[in-house]
């Protein structure tokens, strides 16, 4: 029996070897998305979205090495059934802008809350979008659009200008954004609006905070001002607590600001530090430029905008040619499933507790 508990010993070190290896910092291969100058979005297919140059912005997407065009608009966001949200320019004297969606090649109109202008910021897999609509009386609220409905989502008090805006859906339906408080400050806070409920989410001790993404964990990444308001840095708000992710600047003067744009759900979180795009990795901030190998030489890797649930991740920055180039990043070291780890331990329990019959 003991040769058995000798072999299981080993197989449970050969497992333990293989999960510290998956702790070990990601390396990236890096594609280039040129015509993309800009990618905003990566869904769980490896399907980008971005925007290229022409007789105004126009959309691209690219899979396995394939673009497609199509046509005149603003990309933010694509869902996994590779349904793109965004906002186009209407035809009249005047610039006006409502927001879309795409789904081959047929762009719906999504409408306003009564004013002339709206835009789209993210889509969900439900196919419900949200963003910002200018209302009947020319403020701008955060806005929901489902089932061919414009839904205005309110504000934490504010009435005037851009009082709120939604910036991220998950396929809970939870939403983020943010919005003004009410007079004398008007201070702008991070947002969430959840089953009816909008909660001001706070900052990091400035006067104002955004939150950019939430994942279908609920987890809420953006930015927050410090104290002082002298900086902000990237910030995750995770069941009512809110943490700063700091920034790899270190001239207080200069770079120490950070924000992140997005977070997938083995919390990996992207985003730009110190005018340099960043991931987040185990709670610390690395920029992205030091993880790439060979085919990153001669890239400056400006902003990284997303991340999927492979740790793909997108972004835009300069090619060695100094021209702007959107990015796919593919992981070469992988990154484990919440899964793997569970199964880890619990094996390293098992043979922990085991004793063998005499």
């Amino acid at each position: 029996m003991r040769y058995i508990y000798a072999a299981f010993s080993a197989t449970m070190l050969a497992f333990l070897d293989i999960s510290l290896s998956y702790a070990a910092p990601l390396t990236y291969s890096l594609v280039d998305l040129g015509p993309i100058v800009r990618a905003y979005g990566i869904n769980n297919s490896g399907l980008v979205v971005g925007e290229a140059p022409g007789d105004g912005d126009r959309i691209y997407t690219w899979q396995n090495g394939e673009f497609s065009d199509f046509g005149i608009g603003r990309p933010t966001g694509i869902n996994n059934s590779g349904v793109i949200s965004g906002f186009d320019r209407l035809v009249s004297t005047e610039p006006m802008f409502h927001a879309a969606t795409w789904a081959g090649t047929k762009k719906i109109d999504l409408g306003t809350l009564g004013g002339a202008n709206s835009f789209a910021n993210s889509i969900n897999d439900h196919g419900q979008v949200v963003g910002l609509s200018q209302t009947d009386t020319n403020a701008y609220h955060a806005t929901l659009w489902e089932a061919g409905n414009a839904i205005d989502l309110g504000t934490l008090g504010g009435i005037y200008g851009y009082a709120s805006q939604a910036t991220s859906i998950n396929n809970s339906g939870q939403i983020v954004g943010h919005s003004e408080g009410i007079k004398p400050s008007l201070d702008i806070h991070a947002t969430l609006w959840s089953e009816g409920t909008i909660t001001d989410l706070g900052t990091l001790g400035g006067t104002a905070s955004f939150a950019h993404s939430i994942n279908d964990l609920g987890q809420i990444v953006g930015y927050s001002y410090t104290v002082g308001n002298s900086s902000y840095h990237a910030t995750i708000w995770d069941n009512g607590i809110i943490n700063d992710l700091g920034s790899i600047g270190t001239n207080p003067f200069d770079y120490t600001n950070s924000y992140a744009l997005d977070i997938n759900s083995q919390q990996l979180i992207v985003g730009a530090s110190a005018e340099k795009a960043t991931l987040w990795y185990n709670g610390s901030p690395i920029a992205i430029n030091t993880l790439l190998d060979a085919t990153g030489a001669g890239w400056s890797l400006q902003v990284a905008t997303a991340v999927n649930d492979s740790g793909f991740i997108v972004g835009y920055g300069q090619n060695p040619q100094l021209e702007n180039h959107g990015f796919l990043l593919i992981p070469i070291t992988p990154v484990p499933e919440p899964s793997i780890w569970l199964t880890m331990l619990i094996g390293i329990g098992v043979f922990i507790s085991y004793k063998p019959s005499k």
